[in-house]
């Protein structure tokens, strides 16, 4: 049985893969750093994947890469209980407004940030 933090560690690696098989050239550039981070999460030397995923985040943010790390940087600060750093990654993706699983994962995620926050939606009076 997966502890939570194997789990974590699985999660984010399998959500990887396809940016590692299929980046733009641009992003090959950016592979080296991109597998630090990945390796700092493994190791769970987490401020360290942080700050890895910041910088890719702010190098690369319209490529591949760029995307997959700036929802790995959510994941990483929603595991740290930063709801608002977690919330503000998560919400940069959904307003791409790219279907895709990064997409689906935010609205769960940025959900539950949003719910730690305690901001809620004003509700329906009648």
């Amino acid at each position: 049985m997966f502890h939570s933090l194997d789990l974590f560690k699985a999660l984010i690696l399998l959500l990887s893969i396809p940016v590692l098989l299929f980046g733009s050239e641009d992003d090959l550039l950016f592979q080296p750093k991109y597998e630090s981070m990945l390796n700092a999460i493994q190791q769970g030397e987490f401020g360290e994947a942080i700050a890895f995923a910041r910088d890719l985040v702010s190098l690369t943010p319209t490529s591949p890469i760029g995307y997959n790390s700036r929802y790995i940087l959510g994941v990483l600060y929603y595991r740290q209980q930063e709801w608002k750093k977690a919330s503000d990654q998560f919400e940069y993706i959904i307003n791409k407004g790219k279907k895709d699983k990064l997409y689906w994962y935010s609205l769960y995620y940025r959900a539950n940030s949003l719910l730690h926050q305690k901001k809620y939606l004003p509700s329906a009076k009648g």
